[in-house]
């Protein structure tokens, strides 16, 4: 700061003492007037001003103190960016023949040249344009197609995929109690086979079920129901109950409720006994 500050003292002390003396502006047969390079530079060029005379002091008011620098006998000026012609006034003083001398120079600077504008494109342009659309529109339509060629060369090669895995349903025990128990509900009012009548009365099957179902509450009740399904089972026991409301529709009678209380089958009733006998093995065992 106090640099600055000097050297804008003297120069203004040397302004004003030339104008006391009555000095003129450089005599041309003594030293040639200073050089600009380039002489119309642009916003954002770098311009360099050189002078023959010794010890020169450039004074420059209109440019911002970090955009020049001196270099004896030279000013290198980093030109402000605009986009409007500007000129900027700046002097030198020096001693010549004993004498205070002030050249006055003016450097004009050319505004930035504004970005081109795009050409507008011509008839035969936008036949170009057209010729172009449509040939990276079949490009496209050739890679889609050679891409389901391939994928179809592939799946041919790799053959039938086998269906995924299902994964296993749990075995849950329909009656949800410990032992061995069984319910066979029926539509009384529909009309089934006489095979599959069979089962609900088949004496081999009864005698299977006293010898596997657990017992009862009271002792000696083989646990296994018989029931049609509009029967009411209010008057059994709440286990009864439940399995009871398991049944589904009547379009889909008769029905089978088989369960060894970890693991059971609730479905269609088999339609014969031996299918029936081998359903019940399967929880209750031989």
């Amino acid at each position: 700061m106090r640099v600055v500050l000097f050297g804008q003292v003297l120069i203004s002390t040397f302004f004003l003492f030339a104008v006391a003396q009555g000095q003129s502006p450089l005599p041309k047969n003594k030293i040639p007037p200073a050089k600009i390079v380039p002489p119309s530079p642009k916003a954002g060029e770098l311009a360099v001003i050189s002078t023959e005379a010794a010890d020169p002091i450039f004074d420059i008011d209109s440019l911002p103190a970090k955009s020049y620098r001196q270099f004896g006998k030279e000013l290198a000026i980093s030109v402000p960016d605009s986009k409007e012609a500007k000129t900027y006034s700046l002097r030198i003083l020096f001693i010549a023949d004993g004498k205070i001398q002030i050249e006055k120079i003016d450097l004009k600077v050319a505004g930035s040249d504004p970005a081109p504008k795009p050409p507008t494109p011509g008839p035969e342009d936008q036949d170009a344009i057209k010729s172009l659309r449509a040939d990276l529109v079949n490009g496209f339509n050739r890679i889609d197609a050679n891409l389901a060629s391939l994928s179809a060369r592939v799946a041919a090669l790799e053959g039938p995929r086998p269906p995924p895995p299902v994964p296993p349903v749990p075995d849950v025990a329909p009656i949800p109690h410990p032992g061995f128990r069984v319910l066979m509900i029926y539509d009384s009012a529909a009309t089934m086979p006489p095979a599959q009548t069979s089962v609900l009365t088949s004496q081999l099957i009864r005698q299977y079920l006293n010898g596997k179902c657990v017992v009862g509450p009271d002792g000696k009740t083989a646990e296994w129901r018989v029931w049609s399904f509009g029967a009411d089972a209010s008057g059994e026991s709440k286990l009864w109950q439940d399995a009871f409301k398991r049944k589904p529709g009547k379009e889909k009678m008769p029905w089978l409720i088989v369960s060894s209380g970890n693991s059971g089958f609730e479905g269609p009733l088999p339609a014969t006994v031996e299918e029936t006998l081998k359903l019940l093995k399967k929880y209750g065992g031989e």
